[in-house]
């Protein structure tokens, strides 16, 4: 899952994403029902971010900019009663250390 935005838009997308292009300083998704145009240079810092709820937790990558202003949060697909991939937030454990 992506969620980005501005004021005042907020652009969600779930599911796989197959066609990324990476050129310097964006990483671009071009599939036909969904685009993705993100600025690298922007990113100041990237946190994984651990979200205790009722359920379980929930895990992110979040990315902000120097001002600290959030720039896109990626999360593994989840729905309410179903708990997200364990293989998402196996994954983000590799970016820990990174």
């Amino acid at each position: 899952m992506v969620f980005t935005g501005s004021k005042g838009n907020v652009q969600i997308h779930t599911g796989p994403v197959k066609n990324i292009v990476a050129i310097p300083r964006w990483i671009n998704v071009m599939d036909p029902e969904f685009n993705l145009h993100l600025q690298t240079e922007p990113i100041a810092e990237s946190w994984v971010v651990r979200k205790p709820n009722a359920e379980t937790d929930v895990h992110s990558l979040e990315c902000y900019d120097a001002a600290g202003n959030l720039i896109v949060q990626f999360f593994g697909k989840r729905k309410p009663g179903i708990p997200e991939d364990p293989a998402w937030s196996s994954y983000l454990k590799t970016l820990e250390s990174v």
